[in-house]
């Protein structure tokens, strides 16, 4: 292998410096040549040694369960700057793990080897993001909304459809700001399509939360939605999720209120006694 013949010229290094009993003076800086001759050997080692390792780890795993490299290894490599090393070996060598590995954070996300399985996941949070269509239907057939007033079926499957077009929008533009901070390769689209598999829960929640919001803003406003909102609201839609949440609870409660208040039972009109 290319990393034996620099183990080798280490350990000749280490030897030739070894400080001897005869020779005392430069004690000192023999042992420091000693030490960095043994610290190559034992980085030069986890290079051979670590991502075999790592990925008999991940195998254990399920798809999107973190490793933290660093705390995997601390004891074994305490130096930082050597972590780091072999986190950038393993991430210009992605065949050697099956996971995504972030160099930024110290984390392997694992990844399933099998390639249907890694579709899988990209055609999980599409189908899910599509079940909104259904979803906005079936809200309008059991009166959750004034589906009239929100401008009928045909402009709500409208304005839903910009809705996701949006966060499309947001997807590709987050991928583009990181491919031009990372200097990605031409393996950045597949670097982002595993990014979807090893998180495929997150962006499964992400695309519940596109109808969800979509449906608390039909209930909420009670207009027809405007194309630009629509897709606004695909674009950022954790920031507006919240408001919306907000805005339903306190229409929700005046409506509880105004319900309590029907279902009361009225009391009975009390005659005068003679």
């Amino acid at each position: 292998m290319a990393t034996r013949l620099p183990i080798e010229n280490a350990w000749q290094r280490a030897s030739l410096n070894w400080p001897s009993a005869k020779n005392t003076e430069q004690v000192s800086q023999k042992i420091a040549l000693v030490i960095k001759a043994l610290e190559e050997i034992v980085l030069c080692s986890g290079i051979l040694t670590i991502p075999n390792r790592v990925r008999q780890h991940l195998d254990q795993q399920r798809v999107g369960n973190v490793l933290n490299f660093h705390e995997y290894l601390n004891d074994e490599l305490p130096r930082l700057e050597d972590r780091l090393l072999i986190l950038n070996y393993m991430h210009s060598h992605p065949t050697l793990v099956n996971g995504v590995v972030s160099v930024e954070d110290g984390l392997i996300y694992f990844a399933s080897p099998k390639p249907w399985r890694r579709y899988a996941s990209f055609g999980m949070v599409l189908l899910v993001a599509l079940a909104g269509f259904g979803a906005v239907w079936f809200a309008c057939q059991i009166e959750t909304f004034n589906c009239d007033q929100a401008g009928g079926w045909t402009r709500l499957r409208t304005a839903y459809l910009l809705t996701l077009i949006g966060a499309v929008a947001h997807v590709l533009i987050e991928f583009l700001k990181r491919d031009r901070v990372s200097k990605a390769n031409a393996s950045g689209l597949y670097d982002w399509f595993l990014h979807v598999h090893v998180k495929e829960i997150s962006f499964v929640q992400a695309a519940v939360s596109l109808w969800v919001g979509f449906l608390l803003l039909a209930y909420s406003v009670d207009k027809p939605i405007e194309g630009e909102t629509a897709f606004l609201l695909g674009y950022s839609i954790d920031s507006f999720l919240d408001l919306f949440l907000q805005r339903f609870s306190k229409k929700s409660s005046a409506g509880i209120q105004a319900l309590q208040q029907q279902l009361q039972p009225s009391r009975p009109v009390e005659t005068p006694k003679s």
